[in-house]
């Protein structure tokens, strides 16, 4: 399966509801009643989840729309400190050149993207095989 940077979207919001968006825009499958191109489309949503981790969860597919979301750190927006100098116990001297927090890095986020295809093209590939060709168990896998 051919992939493209073209066919995903990224969204945050870290206002009131803290998450990141992920849309994925997959191929057309044919529709099982009527065999009409039907688009797929991949929406998984990290919600902010400061401490812990919960499994992902499928919240509905409707044919051509599958919505996931997924309570992980990695939701949460980064937040600089906001007190000032004396609050750090440091006489009012101040550290500016510690990191205090961190940021990630790119090849971090490239890797959780890979992840993501891979699960994308692994969800709806055994999607496409049991609609297709009617397959079960280990012949879902693409």
């Amino acid at each position: 399966m051919r992939g493209s940077s073209k066919n995903l979207t990224f969204k945050a919001n870290i206002s009131s509801s803290k998450y990141i968006s992920i849309l994925s825009k997959g191929p057309e499958y044919p529709h099982p009643i009527n065999s009409t191109p039907t688009p797929q489309v991949l929406n998984v949503t990290l919600l902010c989840s400061p401490g812990n981790t919960s499994n992902p969860v499928l919240k509905s597919y409707d044919g051509s729309q599958a919505v996931v979301e997924w309570s992980v750190p990695a939701g949460c927006p980064l937040q600089e400190d906001k007190g000032d100098d004396n609050d750090k116990g440091d006489g009012g001297k101040g550290h500016e050149d510690e990191d205090t927090t961190s940021t990630g890095s790119g090849i971090g986020w490239f890797f959780l993207v890979l992840v993501l295809a891979f699960a994308a093209y692994f969800g709806l590939g055994a999607y496409y095989n049991y609609s297709t060709y009617g397959a079960r168990g280990a012949d879902l896998l693409p």
